[in-house]
């Protein structure tokens, strides 16, 4: 019963869900999938049952969750893959050319003043995420590590790039 559910510790989130471990997953059987296995561990279900299969219950409810927000978030999905190849996500600082177009991005977006500024700066942050989405795909599919390593770091600054833009675009509500 739930009580034998491996935990989230022994199984990475693709496991968990029962997806192949790939960059480029369908979201719309992702979210089947999770609400699906979700229906079967509520803990909602063994309200009758005893104390140990309603604590499994809660468990792998938990486990469900954390693996369905890393797999629908592209940043953290690669992290993941990363991280199930052996791949450290902390060796990919040593690139000097993601540093400088990292910097260049911020320079970029200090210097974006008006609405058309910032609504020019997203199109092109969005360009360049999904080609970067679209690279990194490319990279996981044919093993190049160390192109998975910086493309995933260029994913994640301009995911931050992304949020960082949507907050400025943001009415300020300060003072009300």
């Amino acid at each position: 019963m739930v009580a034998a559910s491996l935990s989230m510790s022994s199984l990475n989130a693709f496991q968990h869900l029962g997806i192949e471990a790939a960059f480029d997953i369908n979201l719309k059987d992702l979210d089947r999938r999770y609400f699906a296995l979700q229906a079967k561990a509520h803990p909602d279900r063994f309200s009758t049952h005893s104390d140990l299969d309603k604590q499994a219950s809660i468990t792998l409810a938990s486990h469900l969750n954390q693996a369905y927000e890393i797999l629908k978030n592209p940043v953290q999905r690669a992290r993941c893959l990363l991280e199930i190849e052996g791949i450290s996500v902390l060796d990919t600082t040593n690139s000097p050319e993601i540093l400088e177009e990292a910097l260049e991005w911020q320079e970029k977006l200090a210097e974006a003043k008006t609405p058309l500024d910032l609504d020019t700066l997203q199109n092109q942050i969005h360009k360049s995420l999904h080609e970067c989405l679209h690279t990194l795909n490319q990279d996981f599919k044919e093993g190049r590590q160390t192109s998975c390593q910086q493309h995933y770091l260029r994913l994640v600054y301009l995911s931050k790039l992304k949020d960082d833009l949507k907050a400025l675009q943001q009415p300020s509500t300060q003072g009300f």
